[in-house]
């Protein structure tokens, strides 16, 4: 995070979160107030303008840039320790929350139907849905692509212990260690690439074709329930949507989901039950790990900035993964 105190003795301030040098979210604050208790609960009439555009992030931050060359100064640590909220948001906003998908690929990309009681007196499975590529599961589904043998990667155990926090919303650990991670993977982009080259448009185009002539037989069997007329054109739209979706992809590949921050700067009652909810975390277990460590130094010296890993640090993440791979 940068500040700039201008020649009216206004503030500037942005907080952004990167993922590969890109800015992935964060927030801007603008306003003619002091940075002090005085500034933002006196009697001035004072104006500010808050953004989590990320357009509106860039342009200040290409600005700012050009201003911090001739008359910057970084005023960071004094405004943290003055403000403690910003603070807080800042420190959960430059790490991501990781959440374990239990589900696999074939129930998010199969055509899912609802059985008739005819069917359902067959069996699990009646032997007509079976033959034409219907699989058990919450739903029924019948699967269409042709995927082959996608290659699959465990995100290491000992990065989980290692560089996360536990907390309500998923396991916190710093931005730059998933990223780190994430391209130490072997395999992700062979996945994309594999699942892409079997939803290109020729091929979606002819299995849905396909489909709805399936799909008409067994209605008339009396085998699945009428559907909506676009039930395969949703389908469709639903595969071309994931195709361009490459962090969703990496879930499947990884069993993980990596996500910002959910919350604004404006909800300040659900960030600091998160943060309170990260300090529980650290508070109840004794031994610490390397997330936990960078996470209590940034807090206790009011600089998100130390949460960012060192070359030394970002080494062992690329071991573990190497590690894994070789266990596999």
């Amino acid at each position: 995070m940068k500040g700039l105190f201008s020649k009216n003795r206004g503030v500037r301030l942005n907080s952004c979160q990167r993922s590969k040098d890109t800015i992935s979210g964060g927030a801007i604050l603008v306003t003619s107030a002091n940075f002090t208790v005085p500034g933002f609960e006196g009697e001035n009439v004072e104006i500010g303008y808050i953004s989590t555009l990320k357009k509106d992030i860039r342009d200040f931050e290409k600005k700012y840039d050009e201003l911090w060359e001739r008359l910057g100064v970084d005023v960071s640590p004094a405004i943290f320790k003055q403000e403690e909220y910003l603070l807080k948001f800042a420190l959960l906003s430059s790490g991501l929350f990781l959440h374990k998908w239990s589900g696999n690929l074939s129930q998010v990309v199969g055509i899912k139907y609802e059985l008739t009681e005819t069917a359902k007196e067959k069996g699990t499975i009646a032997p007509e849905l079976a033959e034409v590529g219907f699989e058990t599961g919450d739903t029924f589904t019948r699967q269409v692509l042709q995927l082959g043998n996608l290659p699959s990667k465990e995100v290491p155990r000992s990065f989980i212990t290692r560089f996360t926090i536990e907390t309500y919303w998923g396991r916190w650990c710093p931005a730059d260690a998933w990223s780190t991670l994430s391209e130490s993977f072997e395999g992700a982009e062979e996945f994309i690439e594999g699942f892409q080259k079997a939803t290109e448009e020729d091929r979606l185009a002819a299995i849905k074709e396909n489909a709805f002539e399936i799909q008409a037989k067994l209605i008339d069997q009396s085998l699945i329930e009428p559907v909506k007329p676009d039930h395969l054109d949703r389908w469709m739209f639903r595969m071309q949507e994931l195709r361009e979706n490459h962090r969703r992809l990496e879930r499947f590949f990884t069993g993980y989901e990596a996500h910002q921050l959910p919350y604004t700067i404006e909800q300040k009652s659900e960030v600091n039950d998160l943060f309170d909810s990260i300090q529980e975390a650290i508070e109840l277990t004794k031994a610490l790990n390397i997330a936990k460590e960078k996470f209590l130094a940034a807090s206790e010296g009011s600089d998100p900035s130390l949460i960012s890993l060192t070359d030394e640090e970002k080494e062992i993440i690329i071991d573990m993964s190497r590690s894994n791979n070789q266990n596999v």
